[in-house]
């Protein structure tokens, strides 16, 4: 499995003290920092390839970036001309630089739904705590991997989004306004990890069946199972049968609603 060909690198690189364990702000979540020396190294030896772009106006972009953060208060402040050497690109991350602290999002607007037009060959998106609230139509974009919208204001996930048939991970963690997941989510057939925010948790309202049709999928963190009177036709507990690669244990909030947690 790729993911553990990447945590056996990460132990490694911990174990030579590349990374180093830090208090984060979330119980939930393990935080790792990088000595400053090690951070300068890397980013010497990943020049061309790595790109951290902090204003609009210290965008000087080559032709060879493969991996891109970007550090700005105002989008649309960007000139999307000056991406367009960028054809290449593999990773973008949008990182809230003006972050005060763990309860506020970032304060900017979002990229425009033209602005992913010229990322033709992008893998990973990050646009984790932002106040995003719909996602631009990125169907185009068939060589998705990744996704994470986690901590943000999305409210619902468009249909065409189910055309990247390519994408194995979808990270909602925290996404409080999220009502429900696209009907046709079953059509994302290399989808592998699927994670949400606890039912009781959030204003979510429907978890299609199609959800049954994804069978490499190995992460299922909470679905809202719908009783057989319901006339809604959602997901069902006998929709689980065929997800054999599922891990973790299988448990029922009925504090809530009735909701498998994987």
């Amino acid at each position: 499995m790729i993911e553990f060909i990447g945590n056996q690198y990460f132990a490694e690189l911990r174990h030579r003290c590349f990374f180093q364990e830090g208090i984060s702000p979330w119980p939930s979540k393990r935080d790792f920092r990088m000595h400053d020396l090690i951070h300068d190294l890397s980013q010497f030896v990943s020049r061309g390839m790595c790109f951290r772009m902090e204003g609009v106006n210290s965008c000087n972009l080559m032709n060879k970036v493969r991996h891109m953060s970007l550090v700005i208060e105002d989008l649309e402040s960007i000139n999307i001309n000056e991406f367009d050497k960028c054809l290449q690109l593999s990773t973008f991350i949008l990182i809230d630089y003006f972050l005060k602290d763990i309860d506020d999002k970032f304060h900017g607007n979002l990229p425009p739904a033209h602005f992913f037009g010229v990322f033709k060959f992008l893998r990973v998106l990050d646009l984790n705590s932002t106040r995003i609230e719909t996602l631009p139509d990125i169907s185009h974009l068939k060589h998705f991997r990744y996704i994470n919208l986690s901590c943000s204001d999305i409210r619902e996930l468009p249909e065409p989004l189910c055309y990247l048939f390519n994408l194995q991970t979808l990270i909602l963690d925290d996404c409080l306004c999220l009502s429900g997941l696209p009907k046709s989510i079953g059509n994302l057939i290399n989808l592998q990890h699927l994670r949400m925010a606890e039912i009781g948790d959030s204003k979510f309202e429907y978890t299609p069946r199609g959800i049954g049709r994804l069978h490499l999928l190995r992460t299922l963190s909470c679905v809202l199972v719908m009783n057989q009177q319901n006339e809604y036709n959602g997901f069902k507990i006998e929709d689980l049968k065929d997800l054999e690669l599922l891990e973790g244990t299988l448990r029922s909030d009925s504090e809530s609603r009735e909701c498998g947690q994987c």
